[in-house]
């Protein structure tokens, strides 16, 4: 079987592999399914995917100088389900009806501590490479990855939005606990495994931490390097780790204002610091026509049609700026900006944005409102995942993707133009 489907069946038989975890430890002594050979303890779940997904927008949205956006996409992937048997599995090793340990002839020898390996980190540069080879996807489970140093860069740009109690799993983000990346030994140390490339593996949090000491023979596992890596430009999130950002630099900087110099006369400093505000680092946007290649290489046929519609917003008075997405910017209040939603190169639609201004201004309603528009030309639904805003999914359980608009998009069109006048008419708009 290909890699890709034993993860595609993996994923059809969860509900399945719950039902064997349900079952009582008589019944599973005798059942020869749960003694198979499988790829992984616990199977990776929708969720999982979905908290990849929303953390990968997240991404976008923080390189997009997109804070705000970015805090609600990160929210949404605390998705706390994602805890059901997984803090179990990590915090009760063996588990039985989890690991399912068996005994085995000729099992490796446990060593002295003295003699085995040195204790290894995944941050070094044999695991980065490791990550590399991976493709930042767990070659148990087949889940995407996230490694740890990500998620610190990540809670340094955006203080407190990341919960992180480390004296409970549950008291953890649950997206980025599920999917933080390590690198697993396959061979354990504690069995003479060495640390060296080809006995490491990258591994997600369960598939890692819940194998303590035992050996895939022990838990019936097959030999994740007997599956190629899948190499499908997932990087992990590191985009944003590279250049300054390694450094924990902002990768947009904001604006840096002087300190004052004791001795310094104050009306120097006043002139310097005005100056700070006036240099503040615009985001630079990025060509036209850059995001519409990258769109047709994803949605072939979409970028034309796409192009056509968002000249035609401007009798409504939207703009499209181009911020590594497009943001479907208007004015509101005085001078003010807000947002009809974002659409990725991917061609996903991020309807929450405008959800998040209409909110924001104190008229949920005109948001609440919008969603429904979208969500019924779209055969969608709205939904709310953990904390946050309501976000229009499709039948993918995904966001909705443009080509599902642009094949008829006047009734787009007429959803953007009435929340536009709403909120030009809630708020006010510039003279």
């Amino acid at each position: 079987m290909h890699y890709l489907d034993s993860i595609h069946t993996d994923e059809l038989h969860f509900d399945a592999a719950n039902a064997i975890i349900a079952m009582s430890h008589d019944d599973l002594e005798t059942n020869p399914d749960f003694w198979a050979i499988r790829n992984s303890m616990l199977p990776a779940t929708p969720e999982m995917e979905r908290a990849a997904d929303l953390l990968n927008a997240a991404a976008d949205m923080i390189m997009a100088g997109r804070d705000e956006e970015a805090a609600t996409l990160i929210h949404q992937a605390d998705i706390t389900t994602l805890f059901d048997m997984r803090d179990h599995a990590v915090k009760a090793a063996p588990v039985f009806n989890i690991h399912r340990v068996r005994k085995v002839a000729n099992l490796l020898p446990t060593i002295p501590k003295e003699q085995r390996a040195p204790p290894f980190t995944s941050e070094s540069p044999l695991g980065e490479s490791v990550f590399r080879r991976d493709g930042w996807r767990c070659r148990y489970c087949g889940c995407r990855v996230i490694p740890a140093r990500v998620r610190r860069w990540i809670d340094k740009r955006l203080p407190g939005t990341i919960r992180w109690d480390q004296r409970t799993n549950v008291g953890c983000h649950a997206g980025f606990w599920t999917l933080w990346g390590s690198v697993d030994h396959v061979i354990p140390r504690a069995r003479g495994g060495r640390n060296e490339a080809e006995n490491l593996v990258t591994a997600c949090m369960v598939c890692n931490f819940a194998r303590e000491h035992f050996t895939l023979e022990q838990l019936g596992l097959a030999d994740p390097r007997s599956r190629p890596p899948v190499l499908d430009g997932w990087d992990g999130l590191t985009r944003l780790c590279r250049g300054a950002a390694s450094r924990g630099e902002p990768i947009q900087s904001k604006s840096r204002i002087p300190r004052i110099v004791p001795g310094q006369g104050l009306a120097d400093a006043a002139a310097q610091v005005i100056e700070g505000i006036k240099s503040v680092a615009v985001m630079p946007h990025i060509p036209a026509e850059k995001y519409y290649a990258e769109l047709a290489l994803n949605l072939p046929n979409s970028a034309e049609p796409l192009r056509e519609f968002l000249a035609n917003l401007s009798e409504v008075g939207v703009v499209a700026e181009f911020i590594r997405s497009v943001v479907l910017r208007f004015r509101v209040g005085n001078g003010g900006k807000a947002s009809a939603g974002s659409i990725l190169a991917s061609g996903r639609l991020f309807c929450a944005d405008a959800y998040y201004y209409a909110q924001k201004h104190g008229h949920r309603d005109i948001g609440e409102r919008y969603l429904a528009a979208v969500a019924a030309l779209t055969n969608g639904e709205i939904r709310v995942e953990g904390r946050a805003i309501p976000e229009v999914f499709g039948r993918d359980g995904r966001q909705i993707n443009v080509a599902a608009l642009l094949p008829n998009p006047e009734p787009w069109r007429k959803a953007i133009a009435n929340f536009v006048r709403d909120m030009q008419a809630a708020i006010g708009s510039k003279p």
